[in-house]
């Protein structure tokens, strides 16, 4: 378990290293990578989805995702993406333009996604 995160954590003690995971994740605006954990001096990956109480985390992204409540920066799927642009359509009131996924924010929409589902940014403002 190495020197961060307790052996067997009670509910609070848990919960109090998830809750600084957050606090950490939403000043950097993207969830903490694996590799910058002991950077904050939190518990390794392993660690927090052994000690999750929640079925669905099985892995260090599925943490982030149901735990931290944001997306894991190369796992967005296909339907939080679609849904994330109509999302941002719906706010800006007009249609997207591709200078509104540059400089990408927390959980939001960049080139590579666009790239991997749709080929580009034409493609995708035909398909959804």
């Amino acid at each position: 378990m190495g020197k961060r995160g307790i052996q067997n954590p009670t509910d609070e003690q848990y919960n109090n290293y998830v809750n600084l995971f957050k606090s950490i994740s939403q000043e950097l605006e993207r969830p903490i990578k694996e590799i910058e954990l002991k950077d904050y001096n939190l518990p390794s990956a392993r660690w927090f989805v052994k000690h999750s109480k929640d079925d669905r985390v099985t892995n260090f992204n599925t943490f982030i995702e149901y735990e931290i409540e944001m997306v894991p920066r190369y796992e967005i799927s296909k339907e939080y993406a679609i849904d994330y642009i109509l999302k941002l359509q719906n706010s800006l009131s007009r249609p997207l333009k591709k200078s509104d996924l540059k400089g990408v924010a927390n959980n939001s929409i960049g080139e590579g996604v666009i790239k991997r589902y749709w080929g580009n940014f034409s493609n995708m403002k035909k398909r959804t």
